[in-house]
């Protein structure tokens, strides 16, 4: 056995035979997903680069779905189904969100694979190397410095942010919508500001409000700290830039006189940190009480 959960895939993979050591070494290879309840026989391969030891195997296989799966065979890669069944011959395949990929750095162009039946899903007159940006959703590439997104049948998209960085946190709102929570790259500041949008990648609204992230989030904000734990309370802006907070229905909660806000996030308590004319109050939502006198001006 010279891999066993390969890359955490629940790929395993037996040495019938091998020659050489290191990188020239080759070999020959039976393959088993046992990621269910029993062994699936995936076949007996040869190839180079076996890397006798720990999870090197990866280098080997990599899963594409539950039924697919993408050997890498010396000269070429193959895409094969869990029954043995060679789907795709071609060189350098890797795996995206349900599709494979291969990349023609010489032609200068991209096919891109259904990665359960190796049909050909999109062709590009150039070299593109696609990732998730929202799994099944949203895909980015990086095309001669230029940062572009396609949607999940491939068409090149646009969204409400200049320029999005990473998604951090994502999180169900009560009509069943993911939320999820990206940072958007801020030119000439090394830093980001953090946004609230769907999965396309567009600004959710509650009524004529727009959700939104606290304008300065510290390490101790959770993510998904838009929605007040897990009440019906969500903080949003309006049209002036303003914070407050709304329910569900779009009814105020927190009347938008802020400027910021900071939450934790968690339940059991009702006060949450509003910050109005620089300086930082507690507020109650639960009395729905105006803030008190304000404290000397600090960071939450």
């Amino acid at each position: 056995i010279v891999g066993i959960d390969a890359n955490y895939q629940d790929i395993l993979v037996i040495a019938t035979d091998i020659e050489g050591e290191g990188h020239s070494a080759k070999g020959t290879f039976r393959v088993f997903d046992i990621a269910g309840d029993s062994a699936i026989d995936l076949g007996t391969y040869s190839a180079s680069y076996p890397y006798t030891g720990s999870a090197a195997m990866s280098s080997l296989v990599e899963r594409v779905s539950d039924a697919s799966y993408i050997f890498n065979l010396n000269e070429t890669d193959m895409l094969i189904s869990s029954d043995g069944t060679g789907l795709l011959e071609a060189p350098d395949l890797y795996a995206v969100g349900g599709y494979v990929i291969s990349v023609d750095e010489e032609e200068g162009s991209t096919d891109v694979f259904n990665g359960l039946t190796g049909t050909l899903a999109k062709h590009f007159d150039e070299s593109i190397y696609l990732h998730e940006f929202i799994p099944g959703r949203v895909y980015r590439a990086y095309v001669d410095g230029e940062s572009r997104l396609y949607d999940s049948r491939l068409n090149e998209m646009t969204c409400d942010l200049e320029d999005p960085g990473y998604t951090y946190a994502f999180r169900q709102l009560p009509d069943g919508e993911m939320a999820y929570v990206v940072a958007e790259w801020l030119e000439g500041t090394g830093s980001a500001r953090y946004h609230v949008v769907d999965a396309s990648l567009r600004h959710i609204q509650i009524g004529k409000y727009t959700l939104a992230m606290p304008t300065s989030v510290s390490e101790y904000a959770q993510w998904s700290s838009f929605q007040r734990g897990s009440s019906d309370v969500f903080y949003v802006v309006d049209d002036e830039g303003n914070y407050g907070a709304v329910d569900s229905s779009g009814s105020i909660v927190i009347p938008f006189e802020y400027e910021d806000y900071f939450d934790m996030g968690k339940d059991g308590t009702d006060l949450v940190l509003l910050k109005k004319g620089g300086k930082w109050f507690f507020y109650d939502t639960d009395a729905s009480s105006e803030p008190g006198e304000p404290s000397e001006p600090s960071d939450p």
